[in-house]
């Protein structure tokens, strides 16, 4: 079959191959837990309406998809690993100004975003929403 020589080099061929696939890995892996996670500089928003400040920041909570949704999972890795994409959470906070107090506050879950993206493209409404209801059933309630 094959000569020794000709083993070692398949040999030497198989170890580089193995070495680089590994490292591509390595990469990859480091990419996909870095988006997962709130980065340096948590803060995407930052809105003042009166006395009123709409905060979004990047939030540390759990943030993955269920095991069947194979086909949203295809999607979530390619924008990360191509287009450098963040799937992280976002915690909504409406907070009183005047009052210095938080007045409502949610989290956006399962939210893929793209850098340089505005905030209209990833700002779910429902979630702002509710947020707005529980602030405003805080102040019925003063």
């Amino acid at each position: 079959w094959l000569t020794a020589a000709e083993c070692d080099d398949l040999l030497a061929f198989l170890k580089a191959s193995l070495a680089q696939i590994t490292e591509i890995v390595r990469r990859d892996t480091k990419r996909i837990a870095a988006a997962l996670v709130p980065s340096a500089v948590p803060r995407l928003m930052d809105r003042r309406f009166g006395d009123w400040r709409l905060l979004a920041d990047e939030y540390e909570h759990e943030n993955w998809l269920d095991a069947g949704e194979t086909d949203r999972l295809d999607q979530v890795l390619d924008a990360i690993l191509v287009r450098s994409a963040r799937f992280c959470p976002v915690l909504l906070r409406l907070v009183n100004e005047r009052e210095e107090n938080m007045e409502g506050a949610g989290v956006i879950t399962d939210l893929l975003r793209f850098p340089g993206d505005p905030v209209r493209r990833w700002l779910d409404r429902r979630v702002l929403r509710d947020v707005v209801r529980e602030a405003r059933g805080v102040n019925a309630q003063v």
